[in-house]
């Protein structure tokens, strides 16, 4: 049986865990130390800002991970393909079905509740948008390296 899906480009992996790039000790070390940043302000509230919170979450993880790789970002971030926004858009659709079924479930039991957000305190500026995409890319570089 093979170890990658369909859609799954074979000769591609993260370059940790194909032993493209290895870790040394003091690497791994590193790696433990920036996760541990990462999850501290989550466990243990530390009064940021928005944006400062979201920009500290991606530069705690993506700084180390620049410096491990030799500034080759190339290895962990690859170029969007078209044959790439198949799965692109399937996962979208995917992640919204399972959030509209969670919220469905939760309704159900009695755990959410379906009150309306208030949309004149969501506004979507320049750095809201920055921050959100450093907030990700910080948790996705989380999920992998840990």
């Amino acid at each position: 049986m093979s170890e990658f899906f369909r859609f799954e480009k074979q000769d591609e992996d993260l370059p940790f865990y194909n032993g493209e790039t290895k870790l040394s000790v003091g690497g791994v070390i590193l790696l433990f130390i920036c996760l541990a940043l990462f999850a501290i302000p989550i466990v243990f509230p530390i009064p940021l800002g928005d944006f400062e919170f979201s920009m500290y979450l991606g530069l705690v993880l993506l700084l180390p991970t620049i410096y491990l790789l030799r500034g080759n970002l190339n290895r962990m971030f690859k170029k969007i393909r078209r044959s790439d926004i198949k799965i692109i858009v399937a996962c979208m659709v995917l992640s919204l079905v399972y959030s509209f079924a969670m919220i469905f479930i939760l309704e159900a039991v009695g755990i959410a509740d379906s009150t309306p957000l208030d949309a004149e305190g969501f506004i979507w500026n320049l750095s809201f948008i920055i921050s959100f995409l450093f907030q990700l890319m910080g948790e996705e570089l989380f999920k992998i390296l840990l």
